[in-house]
């Protein structure tokens, strides 16, 4: 897939596939979505890159906009993205290892959309199945999970609370 490929999706916004460059907007994002909940536990951008460069592991961002400018950028004259999905496909099945969204961008439909561009890249590549895991207290991602994606090779289980 090309790294500045757009998707067009449902609400104006745009995604594309991260590439290393965006390492530093993936930290940044993953520290703003999980302010006060991972108790300190967000991704640096050491442990985004180590992500990214897993076999199989891919990053997707997604952005308010109608088109990708010239230089790759997200959401022309909007360059922030809303949300970032960082998964992993692997010959038998693949999960989303973290799903964010920016504070401001909370409730418009950013992970949904992601989750989606995840599920079709998955079911592109053959693999049966795509696991995501979400905490016992996220109760949006619980209670939206069965209404919205409706999808029978997609499973959300859920993590104790630390």
């Amino acid at each position: 897939m090309n790294p500045h490929a757009k998707t067009e999706a449902a609400g104006g916004f745009v995604m594309r596939t991260a590439s290393p460059f965006d390492i530093p907007l993936i930290a940044a994002l993953h520290a703003d979505s999980f302010a006060g909940v991972l108790a300190g536990q967000v991704w640096n951008e050491t442990a985004v890159a180590e992500v990214l460069a897993m076999p199989g592991a891919y990053g997707l961002l997604a952005a308010p906009g109608e088109d990708i400018s010239a230089t790759g950028s997200l959401g022309a004259g909007n360059p922030e993205p809303a949300g970032f999905l960082l998964g992993c496909n692997g010959a038998d099945s693949g999960e989303i290892l973290s799903l964010g969204t920016a504070r401001a961008w909370r409730r418009r439909g950013v992970a949904r959309i992601l989750l989606r561009a995840a599920m079709m890249r998955t079911e592109a590549a053959g693999i049966p199945r795509l696991f995501l895991e979400v905490a016992e207290d996220n109760v949006a991602a619980r209670d939206r999970k069965s209404t919205r994606l409706n999808s029978s090779h997609t499973d959300i289980s859920r993590m104790p609370s630390s």
